[in-house]
């Protein structure tokens, strides 16, 4: 599995290669490839841009089945896939999408589609991950669903898990050694209250639980309009108080509670290659590349004065589009 961000420079973490079990499929795959994305551009979006491209000119080739994950970074990933495949960079690609809503991004992006029951391999997928922890490189996903796509997680864990390789794009803030947050959690509506306080009583102290809203402000129970998926699942969202000690355990806590359908965390397993975008250093090569262009000295004060400081040009017997100032009654003042 991968993840990763735009630069040619590697930092190499060997790790034992364990092996993942895709989510209700009973299958296990081993010795996955990981890359983290990492970055020091000040911009979150071209950064995230960055990796998207980065990740599509790297590791996609013409005739693979491609897992198209949920999120931000994933959609640009697609939009530029399409470019590409307009030029005819990249031909014969299949998109399997994790949601109705990535369906609908790929498809306005001209990337052909099919089902993920109809595909026997999917060579390489990518998604967005809100937040990884360092050590263990495990994910978390879905924190900023879209309406109408929570259920999703189900089937894009499935899809990331089953992929060879995998690439989660993230920015390199939210990779971090000590995580800190929120879990979304897929509870069943009925008895929805008793399996959040088992939740609550299993974190006791250091999260709160609270019911996603559909509409308006979040809370304990949801507010007025609670948010119900498709399936007719509850989205739950745990809400750690203080940094997660091992996102692993509170994924094991919460996968044998009686109620929980499922969760966004996503655990990544195998050899681990970390990719950063480029750094400071990288942009002062840039400059001293171009230095002619770039002056060392600046002006002391303001510029200074030239010649023409503003000009209009007008056609000779013109009228100036002007009118003769006039008052206003204070009634007709007070209707504007």
């Amino acid at each position: 599995m991968a993840s990763i961000a735009y630069s040619p420079s590697l930092l190499n973490y060997p790790k034992k290669g364990l092996a993942s079990t895709g989510t209700g499929t009973g299958t296990t795959r081993s010795k996955f490839l990981t890359r983290i994305t990492r970055s020091s551009l000040s911009s979150d979006n071209a950064r995230l841009l960055q990796a998207a491209k980065y990740t599509v000119d790297t590791y996609i080739t013409s005739g693979m089945v491609i897992g198209l994950g949920s999120g931000h970074a994933s959609v640009l990933a697609i939009q530029y896939l399409g470019r590409q495949l307009r030029t005819g960079a990249i031909k014969d690609i299949v998109g399997i999408p994790a949601s109705a809503g990535i369906a609908s991004e790929a498809a306005k992006a001209g990337v052909p589609l099919d089902q993920y029951q109809n595909i026997s391999q999917i060579d390489f997928a990518f998604g967005d991950a809100d937040v990884m922890e360092e050590g263990t490189l495990t994910a978390v996903i879905g924190r900023q669903w879209r309406q109408g796509e929570e259920d999703s997680i189900i089937q894009e864990k499935t899809i990331l898990k089953a992929a060879e390789k995998l690439v989660f794009l993230i920015v390199g803030k939210h990779f971090k050694a000590a995580v800190d947050g929120s879990v979304p959690v897929l509870v069943k509506s009925f008895n929805w209250m008793e399996t959040a306080e088992v939740i609550d009583d299993l974190f006791l102290g250091d999260a709160e639980v609270w019911r996603r809203p559909s509409i308006g402000h979040a809370g304990p129970l949801g507010g007025d309009f609670p948010l119900l998926t498709r399936q007719g699942h509850n989205v739950l969202d745990v809400i750690f108080t203080s940094p997660i000690l091992k996102l692993a355990e509170v994924a094991e806590g919460l996968d044998v509670i009686d109620g929980v359908v499922d969760h966004g965390i996503v655990a990544l397993e195998g050899n681990v290659k970390i990719t950063k975008t480029p750094t400071l250093s990288t942009r002062r090569r840039e400059l001293d590349e171009f230095q002619e262009l770039v002056s060392d000295e600046l002006h002391k004060g303001l510029p200074p004065m030239q010649d023409i400081q503003h000009a209009i040009d007008l056609v000779p017997v013109a009228a100036l589009p002007n009118q003769v100032a006039y008052l206003v009654p204070q009634v007709q003042w007070a209707e504007k």
